[in-house]
């Protein structure tokens, strides 16, 4: 467009319902074709250091000096230290430290400076008679060791980046924070302090409150930059060109429904009594309609109004039938064109210095791998080659591994279950399918003091905390095996498998997937994949035909995600694995592909490892169907589910057939097919890039995502890329 109309960058504007949605496609977009731009938005100042540390210190106080916060405050890189923050977090974890006395008597210098940091600032805390003291208090802790003058270091080390967005925010904090402090001292500070714990707790409960408030907008570093606006904040401006994106149908405008307890005759005698209410339906659609007006009215020359015809998940999608609608009564001509996207399922470095092309020799390659012509792998390994290259090679090749803490995981709580579900495999069902929670309970407690040396946290002393947790985990765990029974028992699939290996090692009847490339090399002539299915069902029909399914286990919703886009992508390939390895072992007996499902322990586990509240039984009874790709045929469905919704959703209709609200959960033979090809090919394509050699950063980066995909990686400190 820049070039082809000679129009200015600043001219070209870019608006949409909701940037937080988009932020990440859009900064890696323009900086892949080197376009200027600028997000019109508010940032939050939550995760700005200086807030995070004074939060951090003020729960060491009052949460009595656990890890996890002492760590935050260490690592806010405002208060000067002797030791690396990484070389004390790593002794921190590795050692356990719990409580201040073991800080006090710690060898690690930066742990002993922490200690009499804190415990000086808990001291005059108690000699405080009221919060503007306190306050007071705060503020001198702050100067006295040297935060303010770190910020303005940290300032004019952004202004020499030209990070200009960095600069506007730490020159700002500062005061930000002055400002939240005088008002608490204002409006709390003749409150009288009880204890030094409870003022510090009261103090983080105001600060909380008052850095939530705030939001920093930011000026554009050029002039000559395309704007990315919400509609919301669209505003006048000499803009030749704008680009609406999202106009789909419910998002723009978007849809409100008015829930409140309020009638319209109730609203109106309240506001005549000047009591200001949140604005009704009726008037947040007329705001959005006025929104999306000023929004189409800023151009002078061009407007272009896109939107999607299908989620990621292949559901259809439409356009906004409003703007549509009007913009084609204005424009009797206009033309609607529709693209086919080829995704990039892969970001680039944020730094074109970087060299993200990661090349190992031939000869150290097959040291690592251990390439002699045939290649052992297993799907997640794969998987994790399509997340990032580069993180393969450092995981499988070097084989780094993050250190490992005196803590529980949420991948402790996988294993947990995993475990149990292979000691238990045999007992399940011998148990009555009436039996009550308590049966199964007893069943998987007997099971977890079998195997319980088997984890990794047994070697630590765990806090009374994390104590609690495992064994609500487990009892949790236990409804959840209940459940799995009542759906088994609902249909006519039978398990005959759980936690079964397949591998040439002859463990089970399962066998080992092999693969001969269509390429072969000295280093590369055969594939095998190895690995362990959770659970394989099998049901037979009339006719002696069999079907399979397989379930694979998971503790969380995020890795649990399974869609046709992650699947080119190469990053869910797991389950249509596990099932086709179930058929490639029974060639001797005809089966087909009925199901490839994924139960979700995820309503327990993560409720209880965050320490939420636990929805009550009878609400989550739909949160555990199962989900995944089922074959579309009624004697599978039925078999599956004997038309008890409680397996995989959807309910019977008057001619007696199961139906679904997401058709894209029903899957033909040729689509299983399809989909089994496309595995293969992306196992056997992701082979030969191994043995090549190459490993390029290049982390896996889906439309959906509203985050970095380094952001939270644990080989950042060893990895190349930006992660800003």
């Amino acid at each position: 467009m820049h070039n082809e109309k000679n129009i200015e960058y600043g001219k070209i504007a870019v608006a949409l319902r909701d940037i937080k949605g988009y932020d990440v496609i859009i900064k890696a977009i323009f900086k892949k074709y080197d376009i200027p731009y600028f997000i019109d938005d508010k940032k939050p100042i939550d995760n700005n250091p200086l807030i995070k540390a004074i939060l951090s210190v003020l729960s060491v106080i009052v949460d009595n000096w656990q890890p996890d916060d002492v760590i935050e405050c260490i690592k806010s890189d405002l208060f000067e230290f002797s030791e690396i923050s990484d070389i004390t977090e790593n002794y921190i974890l590795s050692r356990g430290l719990r409580g201040k006395n073991t800080y006090k008597n710690s060898e690690n210098k930066t742990c002993q400076k922490i200690y009499f940091l804190i415990t000086e600032l808990c001291d005059e805390f108690a000699k405080c008679e009221n919060f503007k003291q306190a306050c007071k208090v705060l503020c001198l802790f702050l100067e006295k060791n040297g935060v303010k003058k770190r910020l303005e270091y940290i300032v004019k080390e952004t202004e020499q980046k030209n990070d200009f967005e960095l600069t506007n925010e730490y020159s700002r904090i500062w005061n930000i924070l002055l400002e939240v402090i005088q008002q608490i001292a204002l409006f709390l500070g003749e409150e009288k302090c009880s204890d030094k714990i409870k003022t510090a707790e009261m103090l983080r409960r105001l600060l909380s409150a008052g850095f939530a408030q705030f939001k920093i907008g930011f000026l554009p570093a050029r002039l000559d930059s395309v704007q990315i606006m919400n509609i919301e904040r669209s505003r006048s401006a000499e803009n030749k060109v704008l680009f609406l994106i999202g106009a789909n149908e419910g998002v723009i405008p978007a849809n409100f429904n008015d829930n409140g307890m309020l009638k319209d005759a109730e609203r109106e005698e309240l506001n005549r009594l000047n009591i200001i209410l949140a604005d009704d339906s009726e008037t947040k659609v007329s705001k959005e309609n006025y929104f999306v007006y000023t929004t189409l009215s800023l151009p002078s020359d061009y407007l272009y109004i896109s939107w999607t015809t299908e989620d990621l998940d292949g559901k259809s999608t439409k356009a906004s039938h409003i703007i549509l609608r009007k913009i084609k009564k204005l424009f009797k001509d206009i033309e609607v064109k529709q693209y086919k996207y080829k995704p990039d399922f892969y970001s680039s470095p944020d730094d074109s210095k970087i060299n993200n092309q990661i090349k190992v020799s031939t000869e150290i390659n097959s040291k690592l791998f251990g390439l002699d012509g045939t290649f052992t792998t297993s799907v997640s390994q794969i998987e994790t080659y399509y997340k990032c290259p580069f993180s393969y090679l450092v995981t499988y090749g070097l084989k780094v591994r993050p250190r490992d803490e005196a803590k529980l995981k949420q991948t402790d709580f996988g294993s947990v279950v995993h475990e149990i579900a292979e000691e238990i495999s045999g007992e399940l069902f011998s148990i009555p399918a009436d039996s009550p929670t308590e049966a199964y309970e007893l069943l998987v407690e007997n099971a977890y003091n079998k195997i319980k040396e088997n984890f990794r946290f047994t070697k630590y002393e765990l806090s009374e905390q994390d104590t609690n947790v495992l064994k609500r985990v487990k009892k949790y765990a236990a409804k959840s095996f209940r459940n799995i029974r009542r759906q088994v028992d609902a249909g006519t699939f039978k398990v005959k498998g759980y936690e079964v290996p397949f591998n040439s090692r002859g463990e089970s009847e399962l066998k080992t997937y092999s693969i001969v490339p269509e390429n072969t090399t000295e280093q590369l002539k055969l594939i095998n994949i190895e690995g362990r299915i959770d659970r394989y069902d099998l049901m037979e029909d009339e006719t002696g035909h069999k079907y399979v399914r397989v379930v694979d286990y998971k503790t969380s919703t995020s890795s649990a995600g399974i869609t046709e886009y992650d699947i080119k992508a190469g990053v869910a390939l797991q389950l249509i694995t596990y099932l086709n390895v179930v058929v490639n072992s029974f060639t001797e007996k005809a089966m087909t592909p009925a199901g490839a499902l994924y139960y979700v322990f995820d309503s327990d586990i993560k409720t209880v490892s965050e320490h939420f509240t636990v929805v009550p039984e009878s609400q989550k009874i739909k949160s555990y169907n199962m989900t995944g790709y089922v074959l579309d045929d009624d004697n599978v469905l039925n078999g599956m589910t004997g038309g008890n919704s409680c397996v995989i959703g959807g309910s019977l209709n008057k001619e007696g057939k199961m139906t679904f609200k997401s058709k894209n959960m029903l899957k033909t033979k040729e689509e299983f097919e399809e989909m089994k090809n496309i595995v293969f090919s992306n196992i056997e394509k992701a082979a030969t890039d191994i043995s090549k050699g190459d490993f390029p950063i290049k982390p896996y980066n889906p439309i959906r995502a509203e985050k970095n995909p380094c952001a939270y990686c644990e080989l950042r400190s060893v990895c190349a890329k930006s992660s800003s």
